[in-house]
């Protein structure tokens, strides 16, 4: 030990480090610091050349993951985390949708404020439409919207599979029960809205007998005054559509009324989020086709 103290005192300046850390690496085996200042390899062997090239192709890979990686190489996940570390790759996020901005925050809580007072009886006569994609390719996963990458630019590069087939589901639902579904297969543009989607989901006012079947039963306890909300998707805001509310239904919130980024409030996103789950679970088989999805 007082031998080598000379070389631990240059190892503790090159890592700027206190006497007592080199100490304790004396004490768990560190015995060789002459090795460690010629810059001699004391741990486990060197990822060779060509695992590395192969976990820098696989990173381009949509489900990359360094333990699946890590796994099929032979290597651990911290390993492949390391190679993509030293090749100066960062981990990015690509932003899928507009950030919630002041003005949204002040709006939300102007409308919160609004009607925070209302009681639950006026809460039962909204009914809450809202609209999901379903895909043939599988739902859209958060994390294929995240990269290893070299800076910012190269992840705007990513293709984003935005053609994949599949259907937009439009559904609503009350205090009592829900509407009808509606599939539409293609863009969605205000004419179609109108003619292919309200008509279905504004029909629930023709509903007047409660029954046990929820899809079925009466969803307002008086038909001549209920309120119709929908979110901000272009297609709502146009004045077509507009129009077509303010004279087909007895009450709607208009694009003025209800803020933008309000999908946290309405329930019908959780069930959204349970159809999704049993529709691409694990244990499902996938649909192949446009008919078998709607099933």
């Amino acid at each position: 030990m007082e031998e080598d103290w000379p070389y631990r005192k240059q190892i503790q300046k090159q890592l700027n480090c206190n006497h007592n850390t080199i100490i304790k690496w004396g004490k768990i085996g560190f015995d060789n610091p002459i090795a460690f200042l010629e810059g001699v390899r004391t741990g486990r062997p060197e990822v060779s050349r060509n695992i590395e090239k192969l976990v820098l192709r696989q990173r381009t890979n949509k489900s990359f993951s360094s333990r699946k990686t890590g796994l099929q190489l032979g290597i651990s996940h911290t390993t492949v985390n390391n190679i993509l570390n030293d090749a100066e790759l960062k981990w990015k996020v690509r932003q899928t949708a507009t950030k919630s901005t002041v003005d949204h925050k002040k709006a939300r809580l102007t409308f919160c404020e609004e009607y925070k007072d209302q009681h639950l009886s006026w809460w039962d006569k909204i009914l809450v439409s809202d609209s999901k994609e379903f895909l043939l390719s599988g739902s859209r996963n958060p994390k294929h919207h995240e990269r290893w990458v070299f800076d910012s630019e190269e992840l705007d590069l990513w293709e984003e599979d935005k053609y994949s087939k599949g259907l937009h589901v439009y559904g609503g639902m009350t205090s009592k029960g829900l509407s009808q579904l509606v599939f539409v297969n293609g863009i969605i543009d205000g004419e179609r809205y109108v003619n292919e989607v309200l008509p279905i989901l504004t029909d629930v006012q023709e509903r007047t007998e409660a029954t046990d079947d929820i899809t079925t039963t009466a969803l307002f306890d008086d038909n001549e005054y209920w309120k119709f909300e929908q979110d901000h998707v272009t297609c709502h805001n146009f004045n077509v559509a507009q129009e077509h509310l303010r004279e087909n239904v007895p009450n709607f919130f208009n694009k003025a009324d209800a803020p933008a980024k309000m999908d946290d409030l309405w329930c019908i996103e959780r069930i959204w989020a349970v159809v999704s789950n049993k529709v691409y679970s694990g244990g499902q088989k996938q649909p192949k086709s446009l008919p078998a999805l709607k099933r």
